[in-house]
C-alpha cells in the first residue's frame, strides 16, 4: 500500500522516498526517526486507513477522504490536498496489479519495484 500511495501520489518524503534517499532500510531504520514529522506522517495515517477501507464492498473515495480528513485533524496532521477520488481509485487499481504481480511470482523468485526518485 505504501508503494501505491507514494508512486501514484509522487510523494518523495515517505517511506520509499526516505529509503531510496538514505540509502536502504538499515540506514532508514538508524537515521530515519527524525524524520516522522510532514509528509511521512500524514502518509503512514493514509496507508493505515486505506488498507483497511479498500477492502469494503461498499467503499465511497469521497466519504474515505472526508472521514480522512477529520481523522488527520485529530492527530494535527494536515490534510493532504494530493489527497482526491481520482488518487483513491489510481491507488485501488495499482495495488490490483501489484497484487497480480505477486501472485504471478514463481515461489523463490523476487519481485523488483523501482521508486522514482524527483530531482
Amino acid at each position: 500500500m505504501h508503494y501505491a500511495v507514494e508512486t501514484e501520489a509522487g510523494l518523495q518524503g515517505s517511506f520509499f522516498g526516505l529509503l531510496a534517499k538514505i540509502g536502504g532500510y538499515a540506514e532508514l531504520v538508524v537515521n530515519g526517526g527524525a524524520a516522522l514529522g510532514g509528509e511521512v506522517a500524514v502518509t503512514e495515517a493514509l496507508v493505515g486507513a486505506l488498507t483497511g477501507a479498500l477492502k469494503s464492498e461498499t467503499f465511497d473515495a469521497d466519504g474515505f477522504i472526508g472521514e480522512f480528513n477529520d481523522y488527520a485533524a485529530m492527530l494535527d496532521l494536515p490534510p493532504p490536498r494530493w489527497l482526491t477520488p481520482q488518487l483513491v481509485q489510481a491507488v485501488r487499481e495499482r495495488m490490483r496489479q501489484l497484487e497480480g504481480r505477486w501472485r504471478a511470482t514463481p515461489f523463490g523468485d523476487t519481485m523488483e519495484l523501482g521508486f522514482p526518485l524527483r530531482r
